[in-house]
């Protein structure tokens, strides 16, 4: 929430934020949706996932479409 109300948010709003957690269970990964991050991933992430997940923001023809929300 700090990032989407803060400067970044002013300047910069649909900055993707990604978030790596060792527990995300439905409650959390709700209430980091709605606190602005864009997708919550659960660890151990694999290579090709976090390469997925960041093509998908970076540059946005990801074939990979399953990480959209």
């Amino acid at each position: 929430r700090r990032i989407r109300t803060g400067k970044a948010g002013q300047v910069a709003p649909d900055l993707p934020i990604v978030a790596i957690t060792a527990t995300a269970g439905p409650e959390e990964r709700l209430a980091c949706l709605e606190a602005g991050i864009g997708m919550v991933l659960t660890k151990p992430v694999s290579y090709e996932t976090l390469q997925s997940v960041l093509g998908h923001y970076l540059w946005k023809d990801d074939p990979y479409d399953q990480y959209d929300k």
